[in-house]
C-alpha cells in the first residue's frame, strides 16, 4: 500500500519489517509464508522506539489506513493520553495518507476532526483521549468486522486506564507503541513477557523490538554522539537506545545506585535494629534485622490474625530481644498499630513510624517515608552500606521502583503506597521494611583533611550531599572508570 500511495518515504529496515509482520508475514525474510492474526491468536505488540523514529508517520498512521482498506467493517480505535499527541502528530498523519487514498482511488474516505470512514468498506478509524478510567469504554469488533486497538505514548497510559481497556475483546490487534518509560507499570511489565526481537513473533503472545536512533537514519549521528557526550547514562539509555530506565524517575534508590558494588568503610555503628512492615491479610508481614550495616535475619509471611502476626514475630527475632540498644522501628499505619500493641504487651519497646507522618527535617522532607528513603539513598552512595549480600530480585524490584516528588513547596513526599499498587501492581512491603531497618544507622561524611580512621558526623542537606559527590572527596572516591564527579556519579544515581 505505502510502496503504491507513497513512494517517495522508502521505509526504514525497522519500519518495512513491522509493517510486513502487522500484514501476516511473521518472518519477513519469507514471504510465502503468510499468517495473519486472528481474535484467538492476536498481534500483541510491545513496541519502545526513540524519539522522533517516526512511529506515528510509518507504523501507526499506515496500519491504520490499511486494515480499513482490507476488510468490511474493519474498526481501528487509537488512543494516547495526551490530547496534543492525538491532535499534531496521529490524527494529522493519519488524515493526509487518507487525503492521498482520495486522489488516487476516489473520494472513498470521509473525515471529521478524529474520526475517518472508509464509505467503501465500512471500516472506521477513531481517534480517542481520555483520562478518567469510568469514561474510557470496552470497545469490540462490529458484526462481521475485525478491531484492532493502537495505544500510542503507552508509557504515559495510567494503571485505571489499562484496566479498563482490558474489558476490549475480540480484537487481532493490540499495538503499544511508544518512547520508553520507567522499570514499571504495564507497558514495562509487557515487555518482561514479550517474545524478542531478532526472533520472529508468535501470535498470541507480546512481542518486543526497540527501535534505537541508530536504526533511523534521518537521526544525524553528531546529535547521538553528542547525546552520548553531555547527558546521563540513564538519558542515553532512555531517549537514543529505547530502553526502559530510571530516568526521569523521582525514585530515590535508583538501580545503578541498589547495585553498585562498591566496598564499604568499617562500620560505625553495630547495634541490633529491625524494621518491619505490618499488613493483614493479602500484603506481606515483613521484616529486616540487622547488626551494623549488614542484615543478618529476615522474615516474610502473610496472616490474617493480627494476634499470630505477633506470636510469629516474638517467637523468630526472641533471640535479640534483651540486646542492649536494641531498636526496633515498625509501620504504625493501619492494621499495625494493634500488631504493636500486642508486640509491647509481650515486652518489646518498638519505635511507632508512620511513612505519611511529618519529617523529622521539614526544610527539605513533607513526610516520614521519604525522608527515610532518601537517608538509605545516603547510606549507600556515601558506602556505608551495601545491597551486595542481598538477592532478593522481589526487594530489589520494589525498593528501586518508590517514588518520592517534590510538588509540595519544594519539599520531597512518598509516594502512597495505594498509588504504588497502583502503579507496579504490588504492595513495596518488603522495601519499606528495608528502610525502616536502616533509618537508624547514622549517616557519617568524611570531610576533607580528615582521616579516614577519624570520621566526622555532619548533618548535610540533600543538596549540600549531592554537592560533596559532585566536587568534594566522595566524588573522588566513587569514581569509577575515566570519568569522576559530576558527569558519572552523581548523574548516574
Amino acid at each position: 500500500m505505502l510502496a503504491a500511495l507513497r513512494p517517495e518515504l522508502e521505509p526504514y529496515k525497522w519500519q518495512a519489517e513491522t509493517l510486513l509482520q502487522f500484514g501476516g508475514f511473521l518472518d519477513p525474510t519469507n514471504l510465502a509464508q503468510r499468517t495473519l492474526p486472528t481474535t484467538n491468536n492476536p498481534f500483541l505488540l510491545c513496541f519502545p522506539a526513540a524519539n522522533g523514529s517516526g512511529k506515528d508517520l510509518v507504523l501507526i498512521a499506515a496500519f491504520a489506513v490499511w486494515f480499513a482498506l482490507k476488510g468490511l467493517k474493519n474498526f481501528v480505535f487509537i488512543t494516547s493520553s495526551s490530547y496534543e499527541q492525538i491532535r499534531s502528530q496521529t490524527n494529522p498523519h493519519i488524515r493526509d495518507l487518507c487525503n492521498v487514498v482520495n486522489k488516487r482511488l476516489g473520494n472513498i474516505f470521509r473525515s471529521v476532526e478524529n474520526y475517518h470512514v472508509c464509505t467503501q468498506t465500512a471500516s472506521e478509524i477513531k481517534l480517542y483521549v481520555t483520562d478518567e478510567a469510568g469514561r474510557a469504554e470496552g470497545y469490540h469488533p462490529r458484526f462481521g468486522g475485525e478491531m484492532a486497538l493502537i495505544f500510542n505514548e503507552a508509557k504515559s497510559i495510567d494503571e485505571d486506564l489499562w484496566s479498563a481497556y482490558s474489558r476490549c475483546t475480540g480484537y487481532s490487534y493490540w499495538l503499544e507503541i511508544s518512547s520508553p518509560g520507567g522499570k514499571s507499570g504495564h507497558f514495562y511489565d509487557s515487555s518482561r513477557a514479550a517474545v524478542c526481537y531478532p526472533e520472529k513473533p508468535i501470535l498470541g503472545r507480546y512481542y518486543l523490538r526497540h527501535v534505537t536512533a541508530y536504526d533511523c537514519p534521518h537521526i544525524p549521528a553528531s546529535h547521538i554522539a553528542l547525546t552520548k557526550d553531555r547527558e546521563s547514562k540513564e538519558w542515553f539509555d532512555s531517549s537514543v537506545l529505547a530502553l526502559f530506565t530510571d530516568y526521569g524517575q523521582s525514585n530515590p534508590i535508583k538501580e545503578s545506585l541498589w547495585d553498585s558494588r562498591y566496598s564499604i568503610y568499617p562500620p560505625t555503628d553495630s547495634r541490633y535494629a529491625i524494621g518491619g512492615d505490618l499488613a493483614a491479610g493479602g500484603d506481606e508481614c515483613s521484616f529486616y534485622l540487622r547488626r551494623g550495616p549488614n542484615i543478618v535475619d529476615e522474615l516474610h509471611f502473610r496472616q490474617k490474625d493480627t494476634t499470630v502476626t505477633a506470636e510469629i514475630f516474638d517467637t523468630k527475632f526472641h533471640y535479640v530481644k534483651a540486646e542492649p540498644n536494641l531498636i526496633v522501628r515498625l509501620d504504625d499505619g493501619g492494621v499495625g498499630h494493634a500488631i504493636i500493641d500486642n508486640l509491647v504487651k509481650m515486652g518489646w519497646v518498638i519505635q511507632r513510624i508512620h511513612n505519611q507522618a511529618a519529617a523529622l527535617n521539614k526544610r527539605e522532607f513533607l513526610n516520614r517515608g521519604a525522608e527515610m528513603y532518601f537517608h538509605l539513598s545516603r547510606l549507600l552512595a556515601g558506602r556505608l552500606i551495601n545491597s551486595l549480600g542481598i538477592r532478593d530480585a522481589k526487594l530489589r524490584k520494589q525498593i528501586t521502583s518508590r517514588i518520592a516528588d517534590n510538588l509540595n513547596g519544594g519539599k520531597y513526599r512518598l509516594e502512597p503506597k495505594k498509588d504504588h499498587i497502583a502503579r507496579t501492581r504490588e504492595s513495596p512491603d518488603r522495601a519499606d521494611a528495608y528502610v525502616l531497618c536502616y533509618s537508624s544507622y547514622p549517616l557519617i561524611i568524611r570531610r576533607e583533611g580528615h582521616k579516614e580512621s577519624q570520621p566526622t558526623m555532619q548533618k548535610l542537606s540533600l543538596e549540600e550531599f549531592e554537592e560533596q559527590l559532585t566536587w568534594g572527596t566522595l566524588a573522588r572516591k566513587l569514581s569509577y572508570g575515566n570519568h569522576t564527579g559530576k558527569h558519572s556519579y552523581i548523574r548516574r544515581i
